[in-house]
């Protein structure tokens, strides 16, 4: 499957060139800051694990990028060309005939920023957006972006409380690397408080109402329609020299829509975090003993090891290496199996090339072991090689974003052997900020 996507939104980037390779993750570095404790269907190739950003502090900078003011008010006004893509293989078919087909998402917009008190900023944005193709309109659709939160300091307290929603069509999983209309309700509380001696006790509650729109592609699509809902409690520790520990316990639940899902599962389990910011040297590491019980197979008991990790070098001011991997349970499409784990260990290497441009390319190897609790006694595991690349161009107000990659899955269910490749070009246009609200 071959994707081209050039789209263009009215924003910034980041400046030092070698933090400008991170942007295109700037969405997943923002993201694990509340669903730390949700298993993610989907990972991008290339996709480090990079320390979550707080919100408050993003929302001051965006605030002083919007171009309107109504007194206390900040307003941003969006129109954005977000996608416009050629699809060589639409639903990823195994078979011939392929189909193809020309697709373009359009956005119109508004966000919002109020301060309030002494550091609060209330947060909203209303995000519509059109999604067309131009042979199968069937999968013509209205998305959007929605959402509304206080994030700030209320004195030894940071608060970020949220609601969303978002109705988009994302890859699925590596299950199936094909663009499926979704539908995500989100409810976020997270309080972090502030001790002395560099303690901080932290919370955060997180609940997701996950909905997947059946078509007549795939009309197994529906049997992922869940809600996830996640508590943790723990305790962080500031010490000297950059390191940043933390150890606490999360109470997780995925709750299907079908009773009778084998997957709807609960459990609680002890996680631990370790991060490290140095002058040269950025480590980060996440291991939950993950232990879960299946409602509707008593006699099985999940119990492993999940997390992830990044380490970044920089031993030269223009040059950067880095080291990733992932560990993670994934909910299984296809009804001979209940989920899969999918784990994958990466290197990157960036380079700035001049001032205007910064080049990557990574290489990336893993498996996806599946397993059934139902009567299915076939085993199914498909091991992966990715190869990939990135170049950001910078062209006075333009900047144009290039990513490669192809991933090849070599299972030991002859049927599933594929390859998958992806050409994404984007165009940005800015000079200051990414908001990171919607």
């Amino acid at each position: 499957m071959i994707h081209a996507m050039f789209s263009v939104t009215l924003s910034g980037l980041l400046r030092r060139p070698l933090r400008l390779a991170g942007c295109w993750l700037l969405a997943y570095a923002l993201a694990p800051s509340l669903a730390l404790g949700q298993f993610s269907q989907y990972v991008t190739p290339g996709t480090l694990d990079e320390t979550p950003q707080r919100i408050g502090p993003l929302l001051k900078e965006a605030m002083a990028a919007s171009p309107w003011r109504a007194g206390r008010l900040h307003l941003s006004p969006a129109f954005e060309l977000r996608e416009l893509a050629y699809d060589s293989n639409v639903g990823n078919r195994q078979s011939e005939p392929k189909v193809s087909d020309v697709t373009a998402t359009v956005a119109v917009g508004l966000r919002s920023y109020l301060p309030f008190g002494s550091d609060l900023v209330f947060a909203m944005h209303a995000l519509p957006e059109y999604v067309a193709w131009n042979r199968l309109d069937e999968r013509n659709d209205v998305n959007g972006r929605y959402g509304l939160g206080v994030f700030g300091p209320l004195g030894p307290l940071d608060l970020h409380a949220s609601v969303t929603r978002v109705d988009d069509d994302r890859f699925l999983s590596r299950e199936l690397e094909d663009r499926i209309d979704s539908r995500e309700i989100g409810a976020d509380l997270a309080l972090d408080f502030h001790f002395p001696k560099g303690f901080e006790l932290f919370t955060l509650s997180s609940l997701r109402e996950i909905d997947y729109v059946r078509s007549e592609e795939n009309t197994s699509l529906t049997r992922l329609n869940r809600e996830d809902t996640s508590i943790r409690l723990g305790l962080r520790r500031q010490l000297t020299g950059g390191v940043v520990l933390s150890l606490g316990v999360e109470d997780r639940e995925a709750d299907f829509d079908n009773p009778g899902a084998l997957a709807t599962s609960s459990g609680t389990s002890p996680f631990g975090e370790l991060r490290y910011q140095g002058k040269r040297l950025t480590l980060s590491t996440e291991l939950v003993a993950q232990t879960l019980d299946f409602d509707n197979a008593p006699d099985f008991e999940y119990d492993t090891l999940l997390g992830r990790f990044s380490s970044v070098w920089s031993p030269l001011p223009f040059l950067e290496f880095q080291l990733y991997g992932n560990r993670n349970l994934v909910y299984a499409l296809d009804s001979q199996w209940t989920f899969f784990e999918d784990q994958n260990l990466g290197f990157g290497l960036v380079s700035s090339l001049g001032s205007r441009a910064v080049a990557r390319l990574f290489v990336e190897s893993g498996d996806n072991d599946y397993t059934s609790l139902g009567n299915n006694p076939l085993l199914r595991s498909d091991d992966f090689d990715v190869l990939g690349g990135d170049l950001l161009l910078k062209l006075g107000r333009v900047t144009v974003e290039l990513a490669i990659s192809e991933t090849e899955f070599d299972s030991n269910i002859e049927s599933f052997d594929r390859t998958v490749n992806n050409i994404t070009i984007n165009l940005v246009f800015g000079e200051r900020f990414k908001s990171p609200w919607g």
